[in-house]
């Protein structure tokens, strides 16, 4: 709720590079995220869309920059605006992607029954 608190006035400037921000950003994560797949035997696209979706911490950061007068409010802003335009548009992405494909699911052993898992 808080990262909205401190918005500017959003101008045409404002604008272009807070998406501008937002495609680079988009960019850095997919690629971090589509290279660690390989690491952890995931799909590559679902894996990198999924990498990045994350936010909270770079929101949490932007505002503890603004408060202690790091960044200005139009930093704040189009840095802001970048972070929200992520936020709604990468599980857009992701559900285009991947709509109506379901992973593999484990079945989980009952209660009754012996783990093969941990054996």
């Amino acid at each position: 709720m808080s990262i909205g608190l401190y918005f500017v006035k959003i101008t045409p400037f404002i604008a272009g590079i807070g998406f501008f921000l937002a495609l680079i950003i988009l960019l850095s994560k997919f690629i971090a995220g589509f290279l660690g797949s390989f690491i952890v035997r995931e799909n590559p696209v679902a894996y990198g869309l999924g990498t990045s979706t994350k936010g909270g911490v770079d929101a949490s950061l932007l505002i503890t920059a603004l408060v202690l007068h790091r960044i200005s409010y139009e930093d704040y802003s189009y840095a802001a605006l970048s972070l929200t335009v992520l936020a709604i548009v990468v599980p857009i992405l992701f559900k285009l992607e991947f709509r109506g494909r379901t992973g593999t699911q484990q079945k989980r052993p009952r209660m009754n029954e012996k783990n093969r898992f941990h054996e």
